[in-house]
């Protein structure tokens, strides 16, 4: 038996009771359900043959809510009354082998033929020899009529769970509590009682009195008073004696509610459960749980319990307590949810994609978008690398001393494809290999050479340039008169390296030797900052050194060197 427990960070829990749908709207948010909003919408029912069950719609259309369920994991419950709680030991421990003999294990409980149920389970606890279980079942027309109810609203929930469980996991969530416990549900058609232990349900029974019975005894009691004096009763003031069918509604209500404990007690196999939980409509009326549980509260020390909402759920107390169920039916569908769905078989979610549609399209369109970001980036970046490839080439022909265009004509000359000179721009890859290839064979070709007339300042140049720079003498702009701001002592032109039949890769290099005197210390600091500084005589690859002793300062650098050398064939 294969049963699909979908969750979501965004669920949705629908209850339908008192001809009204309530529905509560929840989104994990850093870890804790949050409410984003509670729908509470009243419903019109028409029947044109009274024979025929009864046909539901919305009295209003709520465009919100239809988006709220197309949007969310919706998880409808169905009502206790039609829920058959029941535990069983089986003696499997592995899931999945539980749940293939589960329809098996479970027909021995089942008050109608196993063919027509359809069941779930909770696992309540491991024994040495298998797990504990509670059993959850339902009838076959019970569950359809339960899903055509919805379909007249045009909602196709996604799953079908049970409001004992529901209610089991609104307690659980806000007051969790390990030992055996009771919770009441007061709602308006029926009454509810579940008895959790661990924080798992474990038996359900129902009785089919609610708040509708002591509306109409209120009625019968005050001819045209309008509902909103039976939510403003002080319970614990009702007499026989001015509302005797109120007064009896409510004995009626209380011998029911202590009638199905003492059922239910039963199946916790003589234990004695420590707390009571009252949820639902009637803990929102004034004094109403009280009076009903005051009885069964004085025979016994067990503690009771109304549930208030923690800050930061979006929601009140009163609300907490009215959407309960759907509230409980919500949180089973967040993940870690203990989840019940009867929707299996042919009652199995015909649109198992529907919800996930939307996630899908915006996915693939951030694929798309991604995909289309990386091939204009692609196309950007071998762009760039085509365009540093061309700059490259271009500083290989000027160090060459080959023209772009010059080359370009004598290469398309030799071209069989007889190619025309065009823009370095315009030129691919494959073009550039094409005329590195043909650069290559020229070089190899070429006789292997070295420049014999070296192009760096000779001495005269090197003296004119001292003669007048700024740092050495300094000329008066009005008379032009002359003034050394230095005084040379000595000069070394020393020619260290220089080319060679057995050398031919060694370049020239000339060493500058200066020895010279100041008056003052300062004009001395700038020349030798002047020399750190780009000039057009030192060159700034080679290394500057500096020294003094009593007054006389020594300088040694290096001359640029602007020869031109032919590239060394490979």
């Amino acid at each position: 038996m294969h049963i699909d427990k979908p969750d979501s960070l965004h669920t949705m829990g629908l209850d339908f009771t008192n001809q009204r749908i309530r529905a509560v709207q929840l989104t994990l948010r850093k870890g804790k359900p949050v409410v984003d909003r509670l729908f509470d919408l009243p419903i019109a029912s028409h029947n044109a043959d009274p024979a025929q069950p009864p046909h539901y719609i919305l009295e209003h259309d709520e465009p919100a809510f239809r988006d709220a369920v197309s949007r969310n994991l919706t998880v409808s419950t169905m009502a206790g009354g039609e829920v058959l709680v029941r535990q069983l030991e089986v003696k499997l421990k592995k899931v999945a082998d539980i749940d293939a003999v589960l329809s098996f294990q479970a027909e021995p409980v089942l008050p109608y033929p196993v063919d027509n149920a359809f069941m779930d389970r909770v696992i309540l606890s491991e024994t040495t020899e298998g797990r504990n279980l509670a059993l959850l079942a339902v009838r076959r027309d019970h569950l359809q009529q339960h899903l055509e109810l919805w379909r007249a609203f045009e909602v196709e929930p996604e799953v079908v769970a049970a409001s004992p469980a529901a209610l089991a996991a609104f307690v659980s969530h806000l007051s969790p509590f390990d030992p055996l416990q009771c919770v009441i549900h007061l709602g308006d058609a029926q009454t509810s009682c579940i008895l959790m232990r661990e924080n798992k349900l474990l038996a359900a029974q129902a009785c089919f009195q609610g708040l509708n019975q002591l509306r109409a005894a209120c009625v019968q009691d005050n001819p045209g008073k309008e509902e909103q004096y039976f939510n403003q009763l002080n319970f614990a003031d009702i007499q026989k004696e001015s509302t005797p069918h109120l007064a009896e509604a409510l004995d009626n209500l209380r011998m029911e509610i202590t009638r199905t404990l003492y059922a239910l007690s039963k199946q916790a196999k003589g234990q004695e459960f420590d707390r009571l939980v009252a949820t639902g409509d009637g803990v929102v009326l004034n004094q109403l749980a009280s009076v009903l549980l005051k009885p069964l509260l004085q025979a016994t020390n067990r503690t009771f319990t109304v549930l208030e909402a923690p800050e930061g759920l979006g929601i009140n107390s009163n609300q907490l307590q009215e959407y309960a169920i759907p509230f409980g039916a919500a949180l089973m569908a967040l993940p870690g949810g203990e989840m019940v769905n009867f929707r299996q078989g042919e009652f199995a979610y015909p649109l198992p994609w529907k919800r996930y549609q939307t996630p899908v399209i915006f996915y693939l369109a951030l694929c798309a978008g991604l995909a289309a970001a990386i091939f204009f980036a692609g196309n950007s970046y071998i762009r760039y690398q085509e365009d540093g490839l061309r700059k490259e080439y271009s500083e290989l022909l000027q160090s060459l001393n080959r023209p772009y265009t010059e080359f370009e004509k004598s290469f398309s000359k030799k071209s069989p494809d007889g190619e025309k000179v065009i823009s370095i721009r315009q030129l691919t890859q494959a073009d550039i290999a094409n005329r590195l290839q043909a650069l290559q064979k020229e070089i190899e070709s070429s006789p292997e050479t070295y420049p014999l007339l070296p192009n760096v300042p000779t001495v005269s140049d090197l003296l004119a340039w001292l003669s007048t720079h700024p740092n050495v003498v300094s000329r008066d702009p009005k008379s032009g008169k002359v003034t050394p701001l230095l005084q040379l002592e000595n000069l070394t032109y020393t020619m260290l390296k220089r080319p060679e039949q057995t050398k031919k890769q060694e370049k020239y290099q000339v060493k500058v030797e200066l020895e010279f005197s100041s008056e003052t210390p300062k004009a001395a600091r700038e020349f030798h900052d002047a020399l750190i500084a780009p000039n057009a005589m030192v060159d700034p690859k080679g290394e500057v050194k500096w020294s003094t002793n009593r007054g006389l300062y020594r300088a040694s650098f290096f001359l640029k060197d602007k020869t031109v050398y032919p590239t060394p064939s490979s």
